[in-house]
């Protein structure tokens, strides 16, 4: 059910008819269809959700699609393909902390549990 909502909610924010969606909440989008589609053993879904949420303006750098997608390639036994993804993911992270100079707690709270995240998938 979570799946199909997302799938209508991307055909509706990228109809050339949608004037109200940026190019940020179509990644987010994608990135939930992913998680919905991984949750529901989709997983070649997941990991094409990914791969739109990542190909949207400014989108490389999303460590949720990139967890999330990993994920999908280690379902998938792909396991190169998933080590690859875990260490932009981390990159991508890191890169975040910095640049908000670990002086907003919530976003230092955040990108710790996602190091967590990062970390217990390459174990």
């Amino acid at each position: 059910l979570a799946a199909k909502s997302y799938s209508l909610a991307l055909r509706l924010a990228v109809s050339p008819y949608s004037k109200f969606t940026d190019a940020d909440t179509t990644s987010k989008l994608y990135t939930n269809l992913a998680l919905a589609s991984l949750n529901a053993g989709h997983f070649h879904k997941a990991e094409q959700a990914c791969s739109s949420a990542l190909a949207m303006p400014g989108g490389g750098a999303n460590v949720s699609a990139l967890r999330r997608r990993a994920m999908a390639f280690k379902a998938m036994n792909n396991v190169e393909r998933a080590l690859h993804d875990l260490s932009k993911a981390e990159q991508a992270l890191e890169s975040q902390l910095r640049e908000s100079g670990g002086g907003n707690a919530s976003k230092s709270s955040n990108g710790a549990v996602e190091k967590q995240k990062l970390q217990k998938m390459l174990s």
